[in-house]
Protein backbone atom coordinates (compact mmCIF):
# COMPACT_ATOMS: atom_id res chain seq x y z
CA UNK A 1 0.00 0.00 0.00
CA UNK A 2 1.41 3.36 -1.06
CA UNK A 3 1.59 6.01 1.62
CA UNK A 4 0.46 9.47 0.50
CA UNK A 5 3.16 12.00 1.25
CA UNK A 6 2.24 15.29 2.83
CA UNK A 7 2.69 18.59 1.04
CA UNK A 8 5.25 20.87 2.64
CA UNK A 9 5.80 24.54 3.03
CA UNK A 10 9.37 25.71 3.50
CA UNK A 11 9.21 27.04 7.04
CA UNK A 12 12.68 25.58 7.64
CA UNK A 13 13.98 25.81 4.08
CA UNK A 14 17.79 25.75 3.95
CA UNK A 15 18.48 26.10 0.24
CA UNK A 16 18.06 22.54 -1.07
CA UNK A 17 14.98 21.55 -3.10
CA UNK A 18 12.41 19.33 -1.48
CA UNK A 19 11.48 15.96 -2.95
CA UNK A 20 8.94 15.25 -5.66
CA UNK A 21 6.01 16.15 -3.44
CA UNK A 22 6.81 19.81 -3.86
CA UNK A 23 6.35 22.85 -1.69
CA UNK A 24 2.85 24.24 -1.08
CA UNK A 25 2.02 27.90 -1.41
CA UNK A 26 -1.25 29.83 -1.46
CA UNK A 27 -1.72 32.94 -3.59
CA UNK A 28 -4.55 35.42 -3.87
CA UNK A 29 -5.30 38.79 -5.41
CA UNK A 30 -7.96 41.35 -4.66
CA UNK A 31 -9.16 44.59 -6.17
CA UNK A 32 -11.31 47.17 -4.44
CA UNK A 33 -13.64 49.13 -6.75
CA UNK A 34 -12.77 46.79 -9.62
CA UNK A 35 -13.41 48.51 -12.95
CA UNK A 36 -13.69 51.99 -11.45
CA UNK A 37 -11.31 54.94 -11.62
CA UNK A 38 -10.40 54.67 -7.92
CA UNK A 39 -9.62 50.93 -8.12
CA UNK A 40 -6.67 49.61 -6.13
CA UNK A 41 -5.36 46.03 -6.19
CA UNK A 42 -3.21 43.95 -3.84
CA UNK A 43 -1.54 40.55 -3.89
CA UNK A 44 -0.95 37.96 -1.18
CA UNK A 45 1.46 35.01 -1.11
CA UNK A 46 1.25 32.67 1.88
CA UNK A 47 3.93 30.06 2.63
CA UNK A 48 3.05 29.45 6.27
CA UNK A 49 2.18 31.13 9.54
CA UNK A 50 4.52 34.05 10.25
CA UNK A 51 6.79 32.94 7.41
CA UNK A 52 9.37 35.61 6.50
CA UNK A 53 8.69 35.15 2.79
CA UNK A 54 4.95 35.80 2.99
CA UNK A 55 4.10 38.63 0.62
CA UNK A 56 1.57 41.45 1.02
CA UNK A 57 2.06 43.98 -1.78
CA UNK A 58 0.24 46.67 -3.70
CA UNK A 59 -0.13 45.73 -7.40
CA UNK A 60 1.54 48.23 -9.75
CA UNK A 61 -0.06 49.03 -13.08
CA UNK A 62 -3.66 48.44 -14.10
CA UNK A 63 -5.63 47.39 -10.99
CA UNK A 64 -7.97 44.44 -11.66
CA UNK A 65 -8.83 41.22 -9.84
CA UNK A 66 -7.46 39.05 -12.65
CA UNK A 67 -4.13 40.89 -12.85
CA UNK A 68 -3.76 40.64 -9.08
CA UNK A 69 -4.35 36.87 -9.19
CA UNK A 70 -1.80 36.40 -12.00
CA UNK A 71 0.90 38.52 -10.40
CA UNK A 72 0.47 36.89 -7.00
CA UNK A 73 1.28 33.58 -8.71
CA UNK A 74 4.26 35.14 -10.52
CA UNK A 75 5.63 36.44 -7.21
CA UNK A 76 5.33 33.00 -5.61
CA UNK A 77 6.91 31.17 -8.56
CA UNK A 78 9.86 33.55 -8.87
CA UNK A 79 10.55 33.36 -5.15
CA UNK A 80 10.39 29.56 -5.26
CA UNK A 81 12.90 29.49 -8.13
CA UNK A 82 15.23 31.80 -6.24
CA UNK A 83 15.05 29.38 -3.30
CA UNK A 84 15.99 26.45 -5.56
CA UNK A 85 12.58 24.80 -5.38
CA UNK A 86 11.90 22.50 -8.34
CA UNK A 87 8.34 21.38 -7.57
CA UNK A 88 5.75 23.92 -6.46
CA UNK A 89 2.14 23.19 -5.53
CA UNK A 90 0.32 26.48 -6.04
CA UNK A 91 -3.16 26.87 -4.54
CA UNK A 92 -5.39 29.62 -5.93
CA UNK A 93 -9.10 30.45 -5.97
CA UNK A 94 -8.84 31.88 -9.51
CA UNK A 95 -10.16 29.53 -12.17
CA UNK A 96 -9.32 32.25 -14.71
CA UNK A 97 -5.64 32.00 -13.73
CA UNK A 98 -5.55 28.19 -13.87
CA UNK A 99 -7.48 27.90 -17.13
CA UNK A 100 -5.47 30.68 -18.70
CA UNK A 101 -2.06 29.13 -18.03
CA UNK A 102 -3.01 25.44 -18.47
CA UNK A 103 -5.71 25.42 -21.18
CA UNK A 104 -6.03 28.66 -23.11
CA UNK A 105 -2.51 29.98 -23.51
CA UNK A 106 -1.46 27.61 -26.33
CA UNK A 107 -4.46 28.69 -28.42
CA UNK A 108 -3.77 32.35 -27.71
CA UNK A 109 -0.20 31.95 -28.93
CA UNK A 110 -1.30 30.19 -32.14
CA UNK A 111 -3.79 32.99 -32.85
CA UNK A 112 -1.19 35.71 -32.18
CA UNK A 113 -2.65 36.41 -28.73
CA UNK A 114 -6.26 36.62 -29.79
CA UNK A 115 -9.25 34.88 -28.27
CA UNK A 116 -11.23 32.35 -30.30
CA UNK A 117 -13.72 35.13 -31.14
CA UNK A 118 -10.90 37.24 -32.58
CA UNK A 119 -10.67 39.77 -29.76
CA UNK A 120 -7.27 40.59 -28.24
CA UNK A 121 -6.33 38.84 -24.99
CA UNK A 122 -6.67 41.61 -22.41
CA UNK A 123 -4.11 40.10 -20.03
CA UNK A 124 -1.52 39.25 -22.71
CA UNK A 125 1.44 40.94 -20.98
CA UNK A 126 0.55 39.31 -17.66
CA UNK A 127 0.33 35.80 -19.10
CA UNK A 128 3.53 36.32 -21.11
CA UNK A 129 5.29 37.12 -17.84
CA UNK A 130 3.69 34.13 -16.10
CA UNK A 131 4.58 31.83 -19.00
CA UNK A 132 8.21 32.91 -18.67
CA UNK A 133 8.13 32.45 -14.89
CA UNK A 134 7.06 28.78 -15.03
CA UNK A 135 10.12 27.78 -17.05
CA UNK A 136 12.63 25.62 -15.14
CA UNK A 137 10.12 24.80 -12.39
CA UNK A 138 7.31 22.28 -12.12
CA UNK A 139 4.09 23.94 -11.00
CA UNK A 140 1.06 21.93 -9.96
CA UNK A 141 -2.00 24.19 -10.06
CA UNK A 142 -4.62 23.44 -7.39
CA UNK A 143 -7.99 25.19 -7.33
CA UNK A 144 -9.45 26.01 -3.93
CA UNK A 145 -12.85 27.62 -3.50
CA UNK A 146 -12.48 31.13 -2.17
CA UNK A 147 -13.93 32.17 1.21
CA UNK A 148 -14.79 28.55 2.01
CA UNK A 149 -12.85 28.33 5.26
CA UNK A 150 -9.61 26.99 3.78
CA UNK A 151 -6.92 28.36 6.17
CA UNK A 152 -4.28 28.85 3.47
CA UNK A 153 -6.64 30.64 1.11
CA UNK A 154 -7.99 32.80 3.93
CA UNK A 155 -4.43 33.75 4.92
CA UNK A 156 -3.46 34.66 1.34
CA UNK A 157 -6.66 36.67 1.01
CA UNK A 158 -5.86 38.57 4.22
CA UNK A 159 -2.36 39.36 2.95
CA UNK A 160 -3.77 40.73 -0.30
CA UNK A 161 -6.33 42.87 1.51
CA UNK A 162 -3.88 44.11 4.11
CA UNK A 163 -1.66 45.41 1.31
CA UNK A 164 -4.19 48.12 0.57
CA UNK A 165 -5.97 48.41 3.92
CA UNK A 166 -4.73 51.96 4.50
CA UNK A 167 -6.19 52.96 1.14
CA UNK A 168 -9.45 51.25 2.09
CA UNK A 169 -9.82 53.26 5.28
CA UNK A 170 -8.97 56.47 3.44
CA UNK A 171 -11.63 55.63 0.86
CA UNK A 172 -14.21 54.86 3.55
CA UNK A 173 -13.64 58.26 5.16
CA UNK A 174 -13.70 60.01 1.79
CA UNK A 175 -16.92 58.36 0.68
CA UNK A 176 -19.01 59.58 3.63
CA UNK A 177 -20.26 62.65 1.84
CA UNK A 178 -22.34 65.53 3.19
CA UNK A 179 -25.72 66.86 2.11
CA UNK A 180 -23.94 69.71 0.29
CA UNK A 181 -21.88 67.22 -1.72
CA UNK A 182 -24.95 65.13 -2.50
CA UNK A 183 -26.85 68.19 -3.73
CA UNK A 184 -23.93 69.23 -5.96
CA UNK A 185 -23.76 65.72 -7.40
CA UNK A 186 -27.47 65.82 -8.27
CA UNK A 187 -27.20 69.34 -9.73
CA UNK A 188 -24.45 68.21 -12.10
CA UNK A 189 -26.13 64.96 -13.12
CA UNK A 190 -28.60 66.13 -15.81
CA UNK A 191 -30.98 63.50 -14.43
CA UNK A 192 -34.63 64.59 -14.58
CA UNK A 193 -35.55 62.59 -11.48
CA UNK A 194 -32.66 64.12 -9.58
CA UNK A 195 -34.11 67.52 -10.50
CA UNK A 196 -37.48 66.47 -9.03
CA UNK A 197 -35.82 65.36 -5.79
CA UNK A 198 -33.88 68.62 -5.57
CA UNK A 199 -37.03 70.66 -6.19
CA UNK A 200 -38.80 68.93 -3.28
CA UNK A 201 -35.72 69.38 -1.09
CA UNK A 202 -35.46 73.12 -1.83
CA UNK A 203 -39.23 73.64 -1.48
CA UNK A 204 -39.46 72.03 1.95
CA UNK A 205 -36.27 73.68 3.16
CA UNK A 206 -37.67 77.10 2.23
CA UNK A 207 -41.05 76.30 3.86
CA UNK A 208 -39.51 75.49 7.24
CA UNK A 209 -39.27 78.26 9.79
CA UNK A 210 -36.54 76.44 11.70
CA UNK A 211 -33.76 73.98 10.94
CA UNK A 212 -33.89 72.62 14.47
CA UNK A 213 -36.15 69.92 15.79
CA UNK A 214 -39.31 71.51 17.25
CA UNK A 215 -39.87 70.88 20.95
CA UNK A 216 -43.30 69.38 20.29
CA UNK A 217 -41.92 66.75 17.88
CA UNK A 218 -41.18 63.34 19.38
CA UNK A 219 -39.64 60.69 17.12
CA UNK A 220 -39.50 56.93 17.62
CA UNK A 221 -37.20 55.48 14.98
CA UNK A 222 -37.70 51.88 13.84
CA UNK A 223 -34.59 50.26 12.41
CA UNK A 224 -33.53 46.76 11.46
CA UNK A 225 -33.04 44.43 8.54
CA UNK A 226 -35.86 43.85 6.08
CA UNK A 227 -38.62 41.59 7.44
CA UNK A 228 -37.37 41.92 11.01
CA UNK A 229 -40.81 42.89 12.33
CA UNK A 230 -40.80 46.70 12.19
CA UNK A 231 -44.37 46.92 10.85
CA UNK A 232 -45.67 44.77 13.72
CA UNK A 233 -43.88 46.99 16.23
CA UNK A 234 -45.34 50.09 14.56
CA UNK A 235 -48.86 48.73 15.03
CA UNK A 236 -48.08 47.97 18.67
CA UNK A 237 -46.87 51.52 19.19
CA UNK A 238 -50.07 52.96 17.75
CA UNK A 239 -52.04 51.11 20.40
CA UNK A 240 -50.41 53.39 22.98
CA UNK A 241 -51.39 56.56 21.18
CA UNK A 242 -53.85 56.54 18.29
CA UNK A 243 -52.68 59.99 17.24
CA UNK A 244 -49.21 58.71 16.45
CA UNK A 245 -48.36 58.85 12.77
CA UNK A 246 -46.21 56.31 10.94
CA UNK A 247 -43.81 57.98 8.54
CA UNK A 248 -41.67 56.02 6.08
CA UNK A 249 -38.44 57.05 4.40
CA UNK A 250 -37.93 57.78 1.62
CA UNK A 251 -41.09 59.90 2.13
CA UNK A 252 -44.18 59.19 0.03
CA UNK A 253 -43.65 62.51 -1.76
CA UNK A 254 -40.47 61.20 -3.42
CA UNK A 255 -40.56 57.46 -2.75
CA UNK A 256 -41.93 56.65 -6.21
CA UNK A 257 -38.53 57.49 -7.71
CA UNK A 258 -36.63 55.00 -5.58
CA UNK A 259 -36.53 52.28 -8.26
CA UNK A 260 -34.89 54.69 -10.70
CA UNK A 261 -32.04 55.48 -8.33
CA UNK A 262 -31.63 51.90 -7.11
CA UNK A 263 -30.75 50.76 -10.61
CA UNK A 264 -28.00 53.37 -11.09
CA UNK A 265 -24.46 51.96 -11.28
CA UNK A 266 -22.81 54.92 -9.53
CA UNK A 267 -22.83 54.10 -5.82
CA UNK A 268 -22.46 57.70 -4.64
CA UNK A 269 -25.32 58.77 -6.93
CA UNK A 270 -27.58 56.11 -5.43
CA UNK A 271 -26.57 57.00 -1.89
CA UNK A 272 -27.17 60.68 -2.61
CA UNK A 273 -30.83 59.92 -3.28
CA UNK A 274 -31.24 58.39 0.17
CA UNK A 275 -29.26 61.12 1.89
CA UNK A 276 -31.22 63.94 0.26
CA UNK A 277 -34.54 62.22 1.01
CA UNK A 278 -33.44 61.99 4.65
CA UNK A 279 -33.26 65.78 4.66
CA UNK A 280 -36.60 66.02 2.86
CA UNK A 281 -38.01 63.94 5.72
CA UNK A 282 -36.33 66.28 8.19
CA UNK A 283 -37.98 69.36 6.66
CA UNK A 284 -41.37 67.70 6.15
CA UNK A 285 -41.56 66.66 9.80
CA UNK A 286 -40.38 70.04 11.07
CA UNK A 287 -42.99 71.72 8.86
CA UNK A 288 -45.67 69.34 10.08
CA UNK A 289 -44.81 69.97 13.74
CA UNK A 290 -44.52 73.76 13.55
CA UNK A 291 -47.16 74.73 10.99
CA UNK A 292 -49.79 72.00 10.85
CA UNK A 293 -49.67 70.46 14.31
CA UNK A 294 -48.70 72.87 17.09
CA UNK A 295 -49.56 70.31 19.80
CA UNK A 296 -47.34 67.36 20.65
CA UNK A 297 -46.68 65.26 17.57
CA UNK A 298 -45.42 61.70 18.02
CA UNK A 299 -43.97 60.19 14.85
CA UNK A 300 -42.97 56.57 14.31
CA UNK A 301 -40.30 56.71 11.60
CA UNK A 302 -39.82 53.56 9.55
CA UNK A 303 -36.10 53.86 8.71
CA UNK A 304 -34.01 57.01 8.55
CA UNK A 305 -30.35 58.06 8.41
CA UNK A 306 -29.17 54.90 10.20
CA UNK A 307 -30.54 52.72 7.39
CA UNK A 308 -29.07 55.03 4.77
CA UNK A 309 -25.53 54.66 6.08
CA UNK A 310 -25.84 51.00 7.09
CA UNK A 311 -27.13 49.73 3.74
CA UNK A 312 -24.93 52.14 1.80
CA UNK A 313 -21.75 51.14 3.60
CA UNK A 314 -22.60 47.44 3.41
CA UNK A 315 -23.05 47.68 -0.34
CA UNK A 316 -19.86 49.63 -0.92
CA UNK A 317 -17.43 48.54 1.77
CA UNK A 318 -18.16 44.99 2.91
CA UNK A 319 -15.38 43.64 0.66
CA UNK A 320 -12.77 46.13 1.84
CA UNK A 321 -13.37 46.95 5.51
CA UNK A 322 -15.06 45.79 8.67
CA UNK A 323 -17.90 47.83 10.21
CA UNK A 324 -15.52 48.78 13.03
CA UNK A 325 -13.30 50.58 10.49
CA UNK A 326 -16.13 52.94 9.59
CA UNK A 327 -16.62 55.85 11.96
CA UNK A 328 -19.78 57.89 11.54
CA UNK A 329 -21.30 60.99 13.01
CA UNK A 330 -24.98 61.87 12.97
CA UNK A 331 -25.15 65.14 10.98
CA UNK A 332 -25.64 68.17 13.21
CA UNK A 333 -28.29 69.62 10.87
CA UNK A 334 -30.42 66.45 10.75
CA UNK A 335 -33.11 65.80 13.35
CA UNK A 336 -32.33 63.05 15.83
CA UNK A 337 -34.88 60.55 17.12
CA UNK A 338 -35.74 60.51 20.80
CA UNK A 339 -35.35 56.74 20.88
CA UNK A 340 -34.42 53.97 18.45
CA UNK A 341 -36.20 50.62 18.44
CA UNK A 342 -33.99 48.04 16.75
CA UNK A 343 -35.95 45.03 15.52
CA UNK A 344 -34.17 41.76 14.91
CA UNK A 345 -35.21 38.16 14.31
CA UNK A 346 -33.84 34.73 13.46
CA UNK A 347 -32.75 34.17 9.86
CA UNK A 348 -35.28 31.40 9.24
CA UNK A 349 -38.12 33.70 10.33
CA UNK A 350 -36.86 36.56 8.14
CA UNK A 351 -36.50 34.27 5.12
CA UNK A 352 -40.05 32.96 5.62
CA UNK A 353 -41.45 36.49 5.93
CA UNK A 354 -39.63 37.71 2.82
CA UNK A 355 -40.73 34.69 0.80
CA UNK A 356 -44.35 35.06 1.94
CA UNK A 357 -44.64 38.69 0.81
CA UNK A 358 -46.85 39.12 -2.23
CA UNK A 359 -44.52 41.57 -3.93
CA UNK A 360 -41.31 41.55 -5.94
CA UNK A 361 -38.21 41.35 -3.76
CA UNK A 362 -35.69 44.16 -3.82
CA UNK A 363 -32.01 43.41 -4.47
CA UNK A 364 -31.30 43.85 -0.75
CA UNK A 365 -34.08 41.44 0.24
CA UNK A 366 -32.81 38.76 -2.15
CA UNK A 367 -29.30 39.13 -0.76
CA UNK A 368 -30.56 38.67 2.79
CA UNK A 369 -31.85 35.24 1.77
CA UNK A 370 -29.04 34.17 -0.57
CA UNK A 371 -25.87 35.81 0.79
CA UNK A 372 -24.99 35.07 4.40
CA UNK A 373 -21.88 37.30 4.26
CA UNK A 374 -24.06 40.24 3.22
CA UNK A 375 -26.52 39.57 6.04
CA UNK A 376 -23.77 39.23 8.64
CA UNK A 377 -22.01 42.45 7.58
CA UNK A 378 -25.32 44.32 7.59
CA UNK A 379 -26.18 43.07 11.08
CA UNK A 380 -22.69 43.90 12.38
CA UNK A 381 -22.93 47.37 10.86
CA UNK A 382 -26.22 48.04 12.61
CA UNK A 383 -24.79 46.90 15.95
CA UNK A 384 -21.63 48.97 15.52
CA UNK A 385 -23.48 52.12 14.47
CA UNK A 386 -26.04 51.76 17.27
CA UNK A 387 -23.17 51.58 19.77
CA UNK A 388 -21.39 54.50 18.13
CA UNK A 389 -24.39 56.85 18.01
CA UNK A 390 -25.20 58.31 21.41
CA UNK A 391 -28.96 57.69 21.41
CA UNK A 392 -31.27 55.48 23.52
CA UNK A 393 -31.80 52.07 21.90
CA UNK A 394 -34.42 49.41 22.66
CA UNK A 395 -33.70 46.03 21.02
CA UNK A 396 -36.67 43.75 20.32
CA UNK A 397 -36.25 40.18 19.05
CA UNK A 398 -39.49 39.49 17.19
CA UNK A 399 -38.66 35.77 16.90
CA UNK A 400 -39.01 35.33 20.64
CA UNK A 401 -42.38 34.86 22.26
CA UNK A 402 -42.30 38.17 24.08
CA UNK A 403 -44.93 40.66 25.14
CA UNK A 404 -43.70 43.46 22.89
CA UNK A 405 -46.31 45.90 24.17
CA UNK A 406 -45.26 45.32 27.78
CA UNK A 407 -41.57 45.78 26.89
CA UNK A 408 -42.18 49.01 25.02
CA UNK A 409 -44.53 50.30 27.69
CA UNK A 410 -41.79 49.81 30.27
CA UNK A 411 -38.78 51.04 28.30
CA UNK A 412 -40.11 53.89 26.16
CA UNK A 413 -39.59 57.40 27.59
CA UNK A 414 -42.78 58.49 29.36
CA UNK A 415 -42.93 61.85 27.58
CA UNK A 416 -43.44 60.02 24.28
CA UNK A 417 -46.41 57.83 25.26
Amino acid sequence: METKKKQKNFDNFTGSPFDEDGVSVYTDGCCFYNGKSRARAGIGVYWGKDHPDNISDDLPGRPTNNRAEIHAAIKAINLAKNKGIKNLILHTDSQFLINGITKWIDGWKKRDWKQSAGKPVINKEDFVELDEAIKEINVKWVYVKGHSGDPGNDAADALARNAISAYCKMTVDYSIHTIEEAVKLFQASNDKYADIILHRYETMKAACTTDKKPDNLKIILLEGLDASGKSTIAETLKSFNFEMIVYKTPPNTVGQYRAHFDQQSDTLFRRSYYLITNYIAHYELCFLATVLSPKKLVVVMDRFYLSTITYGHTEEFRDIASPQDINIEWPEDLIKPDVIIYAKCEKKDRDERLTARNEKMTKEERQLIENRDYENFLSESYRHFLDYIDLPVITVNTSENLDVKAILGTELPKDIL
